[in-house]
């Protein structure tokens, strides 16, 4: 462009020449915004202060002719501002149209975020009941665990006292059966001998012998019932141990007759022993070993019932 004007500058010339008081569109908006702001003031446009400016210097003594302008100047102002109030009106609307949308928009969003809030809150509600009925459900299987566990011991214990309580009593009956035989042996075998002398000795001593034993067996039993009820696995206990549980339950209430069963109860095991492995019955006064066995039953007896209230809140 500067070069088409450098090389057209004698026709720009004669264009200003032939157009001398023709305003370019920059004194126009100048020329305008000088009019709008002398109105505003309430006064008069002063045309020949205006013409006399360095904008407006081809009109200098031509006030008339830039006054002329001032119609075409208030018609390009009047469009402007019907223009801008188009523009206005349409961004007024445009705006408010924006600002529903926006609305709308937020009070979606405002719905969405309460209707999302609602539904963490229930799932936090959930997954507490769930975790809840969790740890009900463990703590149920727990219980149901340690009741499986408790009724598996009871029912080998009932099995082991079942088992051990037929072996007894097959073993006590077996005994019996033996000795029963035994001592038909011995009283066939003393009736047959050919000596009439000496079968009445040898009948009472297998009698006493019999009843010695029966009196042995018997004491034996009352121990053994006496302890079963007081511990809790008999048959893992020796019998030396059972007698000295007795003495201890005695000396709680009579010292002096726990000191007297203490040596009964030994001159019992010796005896027994003499009974059971030398077969030395004849050489044991009966009467005595059936007193003494009879007296520690009745202490026994005696010592059951003083303790069984105390057993009972053990």
């Amino acid at each position: 462009m500067f070069d088409r004007q450098k090389g057209g500058k004698r026709q720009i010339e004669r264009r200003r020449q032939a157009e001398k008081f023709k305003l370019s569109s920059s004194q126009i908006v100048l020329l305008a915004n000088r009019y709008k702001a002398t109105r505003n003031r309430g006064g008069q446009v002063d045309y020949e202060k205006a013409s006399r400016t360095m904008n407006f210097d081809k009109f200098t003594g031509h006030a008339d002719k830039l006054k002329a302008y001032e119609g075409h100047v208030i018609s390009m102002l009047k469009k402007a501002l019907q223009q801008k109030r188009a523009l206005d009106a349409g961004s007024r609307k445009k705006t408010q149209e924006e600002g529903t949308e926006e609305l709308r928009l937020e009070t979606a969003k405002f719905k969405l975020e309460l209707r999302e809030n609602k539904l963490s809150s229930k799932e936090e509600e959930l997954e507490k009941k769930r975790v809840a009925l969790q740890e009900q459900e463990q703590e149920q299987n727990d219980e149901r665990s340690r009741f499986k566990a408790l009724r598996f011991m009871l029912d080998q214990k009932i099995k082991r006292h079942d088992e051990k309580a037929t072996t007894d009593k097959q073993a006590h009956e077996t005994d019996m059966m033996e000795r029963r035989a035994m001592l038909d042996e011995i009283m066939k075998r003393e009736l047959h001998m050919n000596l009439p002398r000496k079968l009445p000795t040898t009948g009472n001593r297998s009698v006493s012998e019999l009843k010695t034993r029966r009196q042995w067996q018997g004491t034996e039993r009352r121990i053994d019932d006496f302890a079963k009820h007081r511990v809790n696995d008999l048959q893992t206990m020796p019998r030396k141990s059972r007698r000295e549980l007795i003495i201890s339950w005695l000396e709680g209430f009579d010292h002096r007759r726990a000191s007297w069963l203490h040596g009964q109860f030994a001159a019992f095991a010796h005896g027994r022993n003499r009974i059971c492995h030398d077969n030395g019955v004849l050489q044991v006064d009966h009467n005595r070993f059936l007193r003494v066995c009879d007296e520690k039953k009745q202490v026994l007896d005696q010592l059951d019932e003083d303790t069984r209230n105390a057993h009972l809140l053990l």
